[in-house]
């Protein structure tokens, strides 16, 4: 009897040790998981900052390029303005050229017919 209660006491003590044991490894995966959860959070925030400053930076660039497009723009329309008043400037000093010309020739024909008829006065 003394060999079976020895026997149980032993079975006892590790039946204790092994609960004990247990309880560690639950411990320790309790850990484990908590840690994970706290790493995995940590990514997420860290991922979201990276978000929020690739958004920043996308929409930087997008101001950017539509306050180039609009600038770009602006020039040409000033350059078409700039060429249309300077076409018509040419084309008011071509008709100014023209009608000096015309003038010129006039004055020419006139000065010819006046010859024409002091020579033909001067022959009679």
């Amino acid at each position: 009897e003394r060999g079976l209660r020895l026997a149980e006491e032993r079975n006892e003590e590790r039946s204790n040790k092994w609960h004990e044991k247990e309880r560690a490894l639950a411990g320790v995966r309790q850990l484990r998981a908590q840690k994970l959860n706290e790493a995995r959070e940590r990514a997420r925030q860290w991922n979201q900052r990276v978000e929020c400053q690739r958004e920043a930076f996308i929409q930087a660039r997008k101001k950017q390029e539509d306050q180039f497009y609009n600038c770009a723009e602006q020039a040409r329309l000033q350059e078409e303005e700039r060429v249309a008043r300077l076409r018509a400037k040419e084309r008011e000093c071509a008709d100014m050229l023209g009608t000096a010309e015309a003038s010129r020739r006039a004055a020419l024909e006139e000065k010819r017919k006046r010859l024409l008829e002091q020579e033909a006065a001067a022959a009679r």
